[in-house]
């Protein structure tokens, strides 16, 4: 019998598909393994693809301006006066001007637009400027303006009242302002101040890539390669938060980083290591503090002291760059940010802290600006979400004293994702700090290839006769419900429920791609803070249902008891003869 063509091609590929070593080889762990890595390089590529465009500006002489936000501008700001010899000046508004200038010229610009590079970052940063001493200062310039020495004459005389010394002391007094960065993110920055503006927004976001691939090694250390370097790598760059981390040449990845290599280090028992691994997080002091609850409630008590001693040491190391007079500058306009973070639509807005989250709902009318940020109801509402957290943290931590020195599971994960909750204020982006609790969940994942029934089976009357003489309630009815219909025992009757962790983490995924697709923005409710949340109460429902070995071994030892007890009340009752 003669095969026409075309059921010879599909026989052929039929016979393909079904052979042996075809399968052995798809399904061989070197085959899997090269794929993952095929997977984690495209996805790797599209990430830098797509942030290298983001910021694309054909009208602007450069055609980008991504160097130019305040995400990376402000941070390169610090390194840049910092090798300028600057640092003793790091929070003075008239130094950071005649800087940025320098970074950023006027030909590089969109000849169209209103306001130059200069002014719109210095109005980002905080702090502001002295308009009377601007006025002074343009008096200055007034008599370039005259066309010979007889028409000097009016603008000297104008200038001579403008010229007091009051007017003129306001000129040369230093104005506090800034990034909110500490005076160590300058060091972080320093190296790239070597380079100009736009190559180093361009080297930052090539560093975002290789820091997420050292992430990703970090956990398949943690997992001990029960999750592969690619797949972690992969997750962390598919993280809601990492593609704002590298458009804007922000520093979550490198936060990350830390955090993961510091647990990693603590997870293999390394004496104090893992603690000094996570003072770096002084750059940004905010999380260290976060954290820190972290070795608190974990009694991790000399790696706390190792976080403390080295991010302390590396305060002390910037004074003599830097001087005690740029901290105390930092301190004021940390002050300033944080009543800012109250009333700013854009910050409230684009963050993702538990105290913003009521604030979202109030008038954002200009006008209303003190009046949202001395609003007494969301303050209390925020607060009252921080101290839930916290106070339901520190009850099942010192409830579970065996268990929360854990480093893998739900229970180091339930107190991580506390830490992240409890952060005073941060940004979208910091959303991919999460992502450490979110792989202890994962260090086991074959857990989650076991499938999980739920099945409806038939109870007949005699099975709930036993409870009939218990179900009396009083004001009710006492006349006892009929049985439910009698079902089958069968396939039909059995379904497999998902599990919740896996469920949550493809919610989590999805905040960041699904409300983009359907045309929603950063600035809309923060679903991803809820499903964080969610996670949290999860691990908490699952700490809570872990036996604690020490209540195991008190009630063991008093069983023990009683069976001794019960032994000498034998031995010592009176024999019958």
């Amino acid at each position: 019998m003669v095969i026409g063509n075309g059921k010879w091609l599909l026989v052929s590929i039929g016979r393909l598909l079904a052979h042996p070593s075809l399968w052995h080889f798809l399904l061989h762990r070197l085959t899997r393994y090269c794929v993952a890595w095929f997977v984690t390089s495209f996805a790797a590529g599209m990430a830098l693809f797509e942030a290298w465009k983001a910021f694309d500006a054909p009208a602007r002489n450069d055609g980008n301006y991504g160097h130019c936000t305040i995400d990376f501008g402000g941070q390169y700001l610090m390194g840049r006066m910092l090798r300028l010899g600057y640092g003793h000046h790091l929070f003075h508004r008239r130094y950071q001007r005649q800087v940025l200038s320098e970074i950023y010229p006027r030909q590089d610009q969109d000849p169209s637009q209103a306001s130059s590079d200069v002014e719109t970052l210095m109005g980002c940063m905080m702090g502001s400027d002295d308009a009377e001493a601007g006025k002074t200062l343009a008096s200055f310039a007034a008599p370039l303006a005259a066309p010979n020495s007889l028409c000097l004459l009016p603008f000297l005389a104008s200038g001579k009242v403008e010229w007091t010394s009051d007017k003129l002391d306001r000129i040369l007094a230093e104005r506090v302002g800034g990034p909110l960065y500490p005076p160590i993110n300058c060091f972080t920055h320093y190296p790239l101040a070597f380079f100009p503006a736009r190559d180093a927004y361009r080297i930052n976001q090539v560093m975002n890539l290789v820091l997420a691939l050292a992430a990703g090694l970090g956990v398949r250390i943690l997992s001990q390669g029960r999750i592969w370097w690619p797949v972690a790598a992969t997750v962390i760059i598919a993280f809601p938060g990492y593609s704002g981390s590298i458009s804007l040449g922000q520093n979550a990845t490198l936060t990350l980083c830390i955090l993961i290599w510091g647990w990693v280090l603590m997870a293999r028992s390394v004496p104090i290591w893992g603690g000094a691994v996570w003072g770096f997080l002084a750059f940004k002091p905010v999380w260290a503090l976060s954290f820190f609850l972290t070795m608190v409630l974990t009694r991790r008590w000399r790696d706390a002291a190792a976080m403390i001693l080295v991010g302390v040491a590396l305060g002390a190391l910037t004074l003599p760059f830097v001087g005690m007079e740029s901290w105390l500058d930092w301190f004021r306009v940390g002050q300033e940010a944080a009543a800012t973070y109250k009333a700013d639509d854009n910050w409230i807005h684009l963050s993702r802290d538990l105290l913003s989250i009521p604030r979202r709902w109030l008038d954002f009318d200009p006008a209303e600006y003190y009046n949202r940020r001395d609003d007494i109801p969301t303050t209390i509402v925020g607060w009252a979400l921080v101290i839930f957290v916290l106070e339901a943290t520190l009850r099942l931590a010192f409830g579970r004293r065996i268990q929360i020195r854990a480093v893998t599971g739900p229970i180091p994960a339930f107190v991580l994702f506390a830490a992240w909750l409890c952060c005073f204020h941060f940004m979208y982006y910091d959303l991919l700090l999460a992502a450490l609790p979110v792989f202890l969940l994962f260090t086991e994942p074959r857990q989650y290839l076991v499938p999980f029934f739920f099945t409806l089976a038939a109870v007949s009357r005699d099975q709930l006769g036993e409870k009939r003489a218990g179900y009396y309630r009083p004001g009710f009815s006492a006349c006892y419900p009929p049985a439910p219909p009698p079902l089958p025992a069968g396939f039909q009757n059995i379904w497999v429920v998902n599990r919740v962790i896996p469920s949550l983490f493809a919610v989590l995924l999805g905040t960041a791609y699904v409300p983009y697709l359907l045309g929603f923005g950063l600035r809309e409710f923060p679903w991803d803070t809820i499903c964080v949340m969610a996670f949290w109460f999860w691990c908490a429902w699952l700490a809570v249902r872990i036996p604690d070995p020490l209540s195991s071994k008190q009630a063991n030892d008093h069983e023990r008891m009683e069976e001794a007890e019960r032994a000498a009340s034998w031995r010592d009752a009176p024999q019958v003869v």
